[in-house]
């Protein structure tokens, strides 16, 4: 069995890195409410995460939100949870 590689990714990720003029703290806020309207019903971030068919669904719907194709999930998923624990 192959061991999994996780390639690094910039966890400070600022939106203006991809073309989405808004600063990571807006950005943020935009996501949390995207992520509370679309999924009242689940208390917790992790639980999307472990539907990754939801999960991947979540990202393409929120990038329509912002009309941003740039975005990639993992920068949306690691910043839908730094904003859970208030890094953000």
């Amino acid at each position: 069995m192959s061991k999994a590689t996780l390639v690094p990714t910039n966890a400070a990720f600022a939106p203006r890195d991809v073309g989405v003029e808004l600063s990571r703290a807006e950005f943020g806020k935009i996501l949390m409410k995207f992520f509370c309207d679309k999924f009242g019903g689940i208390s917790m971030v992790e639980e999307l995460l472990v539907y990754p068919d939801s999960a991947k669904q979540f990202c393409c719907e929120f990038r329509e939100s912002i009309q941003s194709k740039s975005v990639p999930d993992d920068y949306i998923l690691r910043l839908l949870l730094q904003c859970k624990k208030g890094f953000v």
